[in-house]
């Protein structure tokens, strides 16, 4: 693909050369694109966190313990409220984000001064690294201009 284009005008005397500039509607199918990759990656993220919290029901195994990889599920209202969000920062940046507004959730993840941390989502992003970095390092298709 070309960024610009030039052509020959004309065919004797005086050639005119013409020059056509495709640089915005590269930049606006590489933002598509990567907004795509991005989308794909926080959904990946977000159904593997609750993969992994639903993995570890308390009825089956009774509460989490301090140096557990999980929470333990009990009623799913965690589950439920893990969630994402794509958005575009600026035109060179797409931010995604996935987690849960939850406060105990937030406990869950960072800990408090009477409960050891179960970090959840960063050991989710952990495990998930690789699938991550390959959905937004995937090649992009060709673009027609």
């Amino acid at each position: 693909m070309a960024i610009g284009k030039v052509s020959r005008a004309g065919g004797t005397g005086n050639a005119g050369v013409t020059f056509k500039w495709n640089g915005e509607k590269i930049q606006a199918n590489m933002r598509r694109h990567l907004k795509k990759r991005v989308t794909k990656a926080v959904y990946f993220l977000e159904a593997q966190a609750k993969r992994n919290v639903t993995r570890h029901q308390t009825r089956m195994h009774g509460p989490s313990k301090p140096g557990d990889k999980f929470p333990h599920e009990y009623d799913s209202h965690l589950v439920k409220s893990i969630t994402n969000k794509v958005s575009n920062v600026n035109p060179q940046t797409v931010e995604g984000f996935f987690g849960t507004p939850l406060k105990y959730g937030l406990f869950l993840e960072l800990g408090t001064s009477k409960m050891v941390a179960r970090p959840f989502l960063r050991t989710t992003l952990d495990q998930s690294r690789a699938e991550v970095e390959s959905f937004i390092n995937y090649p992009m298709p060709p673009l027609d201009v």
